[in-house]
């Protein structure tokens, strides 16, 4: 592995192929909706994530960006069912880098794996070139 290379995890959301960082990302988990069928306290919008709450927003909320890789009803019109995976983000605030920001679904995940943007222009895993995502931190924060 050169200096250059960077570790990215990639996602499939709305017939897209994506990429972020993994500085970027605070944890990703499957929910299996399972734990919520039950008749425990329900929360919309917030799922549990390693004893703590996550706040859920659309990928199109946390991220603008995808809006330009996407059509945007494959990104609002989003189930657990289809879309069974959750990223964290990081929040990215000045104060405190790792806190843990808000969740949103996507379709699949891949493991962690390396980019050179000395040597691609798109990081490529899997047989799938990933459109690669750098996020502000005013992004973070919504």
């Amino acid at each position: 592995m050169q200096l250059q290379d960077s570790f990215c995890i990639g996602f499939e959301l709305g017939g897209g192929y994506f990429a972020l960082p993994v500085q970027q990302i605070f944890g990703v988990f499957h929910d299996t909706n399972a734990a919520r069928e039950s008749k425990l306290l329900r929360l919309e919008g917030v799922l549990v994530y390693e004893g703590s709450p996550v706040c859920m927003r659309s990928a199109k909320q946390l991220i603008p960006e995808l809006t330009d890789y996407c059509e945007e009803a494959q990104i609002t019109e989003i189930t657990p069912q289809n879309h069974p995976w959750v990223l964290i983000l990081k929040d990215g605030t000045d104060q405190n880098p790792s806190k843990k920001g808000c969740g949103f679904r996507v379709q699949t995940i891949t493991p962690p794996f390396t980019f050179n943007p000395v040597e691609a222009t798109k990081p490529h895993y899997g047989g799938h070139d990933y459109t690669l995502i750098e996020l502000k931190q005013t992004n973070l924060a919504n």
